[in-house]
């Protein structure tokens, strides 16, 4: 995948491989049942083509189709601005924008959205690419469900990499650069870890550099709603 890298946000995503015995083998999960994807197309809608890319088929003979951009050719189930459709419908289930890269996969009947990010995780606080939600879409009968909650199966951070992170926090100084935002995903990482030191300053984050702004703190935004999201538990999104 050729995922956005922190922090800027315009190449913004995240990981690390995960312990997931649902999703965590990809070529297992895509022993999909998928028909010819010339055999439906989405219906036109604002966002994206109506060409599709797949199209999943399901026991009871519904089908849905993905249409939208293909970040890799080598990684065809990887898109971004997408939408899914049902086929021989001329409703849209709903869209994926540019900000947001997924990998789709089915198995069991099943169609998973995984929306794909980065993280400070590799050695030397390296980005690596983890699932940060997961979307089921399925059949009760000819009624569509679908069900999305964060990833909690995530390695993180142990206490010596949190106690580096708020050591490096606490020795930076004041100046918003582009540095400052790789601590602030690290400080994230670390709040995601549990720790609550580490969350206090990442949501302090503003207060120190009230300069946040523009790219920089869309960035922020989107990792305080992140940071509710996985509070959330297990709670459906």
């Amino acid at each position: 995948m050729n995922s956005i890298s922190v922090p800027i946000l315009a190449t913004l995503f995240f990981a690390v491989l995960l312990n997931n015995p649902v999703i965590a083998q990809q070529g297992e999960i895509n022993q999909a049942q998928r028909s010819n994807a010339s055999d439906c197309k989405c219906p036109e809608n604002i966002y994206t083509s109506s060409a599709p890319n797949q199209v999943f088929t399901y026991s009871n003979g519904k089908k849905i189709v993905a249409c939208g951009y293909v970040m890799d050719e080598q990684q065809p189930d990887v898109l971004s601005e997408f939408v899914l459709a049902e086929c021989e419908t001329d409703t849209v289930i709903d869209f994926w924008g540019a900000m947001t890269i997924s990998r789709l996969a089915f198995k069991q009947d099943t169609l998973f959205v995984q929306e794909l990010y980065e993280l400070p995780i590799g050695d030397d606080f390296k980005s690596r690419e983890i699932v940060w939600t997961i979307e089921k879409f399925s059949y009760n009968g000819s009624q569509l469900m679908r069900e999305k909650r964060v990833n909690h199966d995530l390695i993180l951070y142990d206490d010596n990499t949190i106690k580096k992170v708020l050591e490096r926090y606490k020795a930076a100084d004041d100046v918003l650069n582009d540095d400052k935002m790789l601590l602030a995903d690290q400080l994230f990482t670390a709040a995601l870890s549990g720790h609550t030191k580490a969350k206090s300053a990442f949501l302090g984050f503003h207060q120190r550099f009230p300069a946040l702004s523009g790219a920089y703190l869309q960035q922020y935004r989107i990792l305080t709603e992140m940071l509710t999201a996985w509070e959330k538990e297990d709670e459906a999104l």
